[in-house]
């Protein structure tokens, strides 16, 4: 069958890899794609976010089948476009793609049907954010109003730059603090790259207070 995957990262490439060592794969197609994915599929330069011209180009090639990868085009809604055209798609549905989408959304939905789930609080602004938090103290509150694709992680900004380690045996946001500064200390090493000519560079973690 001809197979139509839609995306372009390391997540696409696993998928175009298998799906090309598919006996039942006769071609496969990639949108955008790339160089990688370029190795096991034939790449196109489709806008997956324009849904009419991904339609046009499955009926046009004969597509029998439409694996989607990222978040941003499921939320968009592309599976439910592709099956009203006719076309057999592999994803969730615009409203259950709302699930990764949005963190919110899926927080406010455990705590509605008590699944179990981190505490949590939403703010549209970083003031009652700062006022709730236990880590008000040393930590400044990061603000996201956008989703983005792909793994999304917050790390609060250190507001006194002199804060130090806490002891062992302390609670509140000392306790937190040490936990980071644990993780900083055991991943940096790691992350460090010397190069071999005469200049260096370095990919590290932003320096928390009191990392070694």
């Amino acid at each position: 069958m001809n197979v139509l995957l839609l995306g372009s990262g390391g997540r696409e490439h696993a998928l175009a890899w298998k799906l090309a060592a598919s006996p039942l794969t006769d071609q496969l197609w990639c949108a955008p794609g790339n160089a990688g994915i370029a190795q096991e599929a034939v790449c196109v330069p489709l806008d997956i976010a324009d849904h009419q011209a991904v339609i046009a180009f499955c009926k046009a090639n004969k597509i029998d089948f439409v694996m989607v990868g990222p978040e941003v085009p499921l939320c968009a809604g592309i599976v439910d476009d592709l099956e009203a055209a006719g076309i057999k798609a592999f994803g969730p549905s615009k409203a259950a793609a709302r699930l990764e989408g949005s963190k919110g959304f899926t927080k406010d939905l455990c705590r509605e049907f008590n699944i179990p789930t981190a505490a949590y609080e939403r703010f549209a602004a970083a003031a009652p954010a700062a006022r709730s938090t236990s880590l008000a103290k040393d930590l400044e509150p990061s603000i996201s109003a956008a989703p983005r694709p792909g793994p999304k992680t917050l790390m609060p900004e250190w507001r006194n730059s002199s804060a130090t380690p806490a002891t062992s045996g302390a609670s509140g946001p000392t306790t937190t603090r040490s936990i980071l500064l644990a993780l900083q200390n055991a991943i940096t090493a790691p992350w460090s790259v010397k190069s071999s000519a005469a200049s260096s560079h370095s990919l590290a973690m932003p320096a928390l207070p009191g990392a070694q």
